[in-house]
């Protein structure tokens, strides 16, 4: 006969951490069995307890999402910082000038629109995993009919995520390897999901193998440390030719994927909004970048607070350096 022995712990097992395991059992007759042995839990991410809401207000189902677009012949990066600062409007281009957002503004409280699920494609065509493709928010935008390019996207929600281990996925557009145009991502997750320091979840991972364009999934794991609402962040960017853009998450039994939030599937993640997210002040950009080092000491620190309300109080702000503070210069 055979006898099983199982641990299942109230705490999740810590990232990157090492553990001792040992066992002692002792027969009818005496005798003793004593094995023990050491393993490390792989550096996965862990969803704290501290990322939950604080208020959330009255909640409605679904996203927020808005675009920032770049007039069709602006000479852009295509990278992270390129869509935080096109999304936040201090965009300039490779001379130094400024860039207009030509995205047609949504209805809600700073240009956003709400939407169910995040399933899109720029002409409202079939793209991905999903079928109930709708167009970008705001794309094509004022200037130029047929211009649907140079632009990022941003999605704003809070999930309804249980404890334990989630899979999610997003799928983007991806050209040719000899095209150097491939959609990206990042994804956010925190109190406040807008701000430079929340905690990054996923980001594109290039899959799509072979001389061919289309569809790109990108997945990640992640644990959550106890039940609750947790507010996350999509950044999306765009370069030329396709664009498309799907957020879903992974049954772990099945491997199905299912678009947070699709009111038509049982297994979905259910997704929230609220307006209310979006006049909390956060840190858009900083100088120098946490970490560096070799940075010209004749260079200023600088720090870009974002809020779309407006409603930030100049005279509150307060800046040490090493605990000492100075007096730094404050501009709109």
């Amino acid at each position: 006969r055979q006898t099983t022995v199982k641990v299942l712990s109230n705490d999740l097992l810590l990232p990157s951490t090492s553990y001792n395991v040992k066992v002692t059992a002792t027969d009818s007759k005496g005798s003793m069995l004593s094995k023990q042995w050491r393993f490390k839990v792989t550096d996965y991410k862990l969803v704290e307890s501290s990322d939950t809401a604080s208020d959330t207000g009255n909640l409605k189902s679904g996203f927020l999402s808005r675009s920032a677009q770049a007039p069709a012949e602006s000479a852009i990066r295509h990278d992270y910082r390129r869509a935080v600062f096109q999304l936040a409007g201090i965009l300039t281009d490779d001379l130094g000038n400024n860039v207009a957002n030509e995205a047609e503004k949504g209805e809600l409280e700073g240009g956003f629109d709400a939407y169910d699920f995040i399933d899109f494609e720029k002409s409202g065509s079939g793209f991905g995993n999903f079928v109930s493709d709708d167009f970008f928010p705001g794309i094509p935008g004022s200037g130029d009919p047929m211009h649907d390019t140079l632009f990022s996207t941003e999605i704003l929600g809070y999930l309804e995520l249980t404890k334990g281990v989630h899979t999610f996925g997003v799928n983007v557009h991806v050209g040719k390897p000899d095209q150097n145009d491939e959609d990206q991502f990042k994804v956010f997750i925190g109190s406040n999901p807008r701000d430079y320091f929340s905690k990054p979840l996923g980001e594109f991972e290039l899959t799509l193998l072979g001389f061919r364009d289309g569809p790109n999934d990108s997945t990640f794991d992640f644990s959550v440390e106890k039940d609750g609402l947790y507010p996350i962040r999509i950044v999306y960017w765009n370069k030329t030719r396709g664009a498309g853009l799907e957020f879903y998450s992974v049954d772990s039994e099945t491997g199905e994927k299912i678009l947070v939030n699709d009111p038509n599937e049982e297994g979905s993640v259910k997704a929230f909004y609220n307006t209310a997210i979006l006049g909390v002040p956060h840190v858009v950009n900083i100088k120098p970048i946490p970490g560096s080092s070799g940075n010209d000491p004749s260079q200023p620190i600088e720090i870009i607070l974002g809020d779309q309300s407006g409603k930030t109080d100049l005279s509150s702000i307060n800046l040490t350096i090493n605990g000492q503070q100075v007096d730094p210069e404050v501009s709109k």
